[in-house]
């Protein structure tokens, strides 16, 4: 018989904890966290005070994170991922994932190693991928990896092969990768229009000394059209001060998209109910029978994998929207840039 009683009292010695050292939580590491006391085949804490190692999953802010409960009852199972750290042979439970007060975390025990974390992602992704028959806006990449354009049964489409970059794979300094979104798409067109690569923390830290980002306001817009400038490119934005600079329709987006530009765009994204703003990179679009566009392909900068193998449920690149949840998340706002 598990003694509840005795886990309820140590729940309340930890919900009365303050959040402590919770800002230097990172993903990929692994912590001792007070799991507690659970239902049924739900994974329990151990000793004491009922805890056990956690994978950090996804840090979403200071209160909260994802997490993976870690056993040292290794199985071969799909379920599991197994590992050794440390010289320990260890397994991360796949179906147990859960989101946790930073209070549980305890002591931090260290950091996989870059490979590991990929693998554990991937396997945990490859889990899911099926489960749920609507992911999402912005969530489902589309697969497709090349240039195209499309006229086939009277359908027409626009497929630009810009390359990617990633944020969080780039951007190792944890300040900056979850900051990073405008270097990415910076970095990304580029690269595209005129093969220059750039390293997207410098150009994070140049963009922060020259006024051109900020924590409370984060991107600045015309930062961005003078680096394009400054790199032999044409940059603009939409600017109306009656209706705040805001787009009401998605024709100059399609418009430069059929030209072969691609177009960063601002959106909003929530975060346990924070509305943040996020920039992408449109790189092109589908459109119906009667020529009206039904589909965005983009580029998401926030993401810990590129692809799989192809796999379209998986990575930042070569995203799929349809037109509806993209005007829902659209804030009206997009950067042109082109040769």
């Amino acid at each position: 018989m598990k003694d509840f009683d005795n886990w309820n009292k140590h729940k309340k010695i930890v919900d009365n904890k303050k959040h402590g050292d919770s800002f230097y939580i990172r993903d990929g590491e692994l912590w001792w966290c007070s799991v507690g006391l659970n239902i049924g085949v739900e994974i329990d804490g151990k000793n004491e005070i009922y805890e056990r190692p956690v994978f950090i999953l996804k840090k979403h802010n200071k209160d909260i994170v994802s997490i993976l409960p870690v056993t040292t009852k290794v199985k071969d199972t799909y379920y599991q991922y197994n590992f050794e750290y440390k010289s320990k042979h260890q397994s991360v439970v796949l179906t147990q994932v859960k989101a946790i007060d930073t209070k549980r975390l305890s002591r931090k025990i260290g950091v996989l190693p870059k490979n590991l974390r990929k693998e554990i992602l991937e396997k945990f992704v490859s889990l899911y991928k099926y489960e749920s028959p609507h992911l999402g806006a912005f969530s489902e990449p589309c697969g497709l990896n090349n240039l195209s354009i499309n006229n086939s049964n009277n359908k027409s489409s626009v497929k630009l092969n810009v390359p990617y970059h990633s944020q969080f794979l780039e951007v190792e300094d944890y300040y900056w990768n979850i900051r990073s979104c405008s270097g990415a798409c910076v970095a990304m067109s580029l690269e595209y229009l005129i093969g220059k690569k750039i390293n997207i923390l410098e150009y994070m830290k140049e963009a922060e000394r020259a006024g051109g980002y900020s924590k409370l306001n984060g991107a600045n817009h015309d930062y961005i059209i003078s680096f394009f400038e400054r790199n032999g490119l044409k940059s603009w934005r939409y600017k109306n001060p009656e209706n705040k600079d805001t787009l009401s329709d998605i024709n100059l987006l399609v418009e430069e998209l059929e030209k072969g530009n691609s177009v960063i765009v601002s959106v909003n994204k929530f975060i346990l109910e924070q509305k943040k703003f996020h920039l992408i990179l449109l790189i092109g679009f589908e459109k119906d029978e009667i020529g009206n566009v039904t589909h965005f392909y983009y580029h998401e900068p926030e993401a810990t994998i590129i692809s799989i193998d192809d796999d379209k449920a998986v990575g930042g690149a070569n995203r799929e929207v349809d037109i509806e949840n993209f005007k829902l998340a659209w804030r009206g706002k997009a950067i042109f840039v082109s040769r």
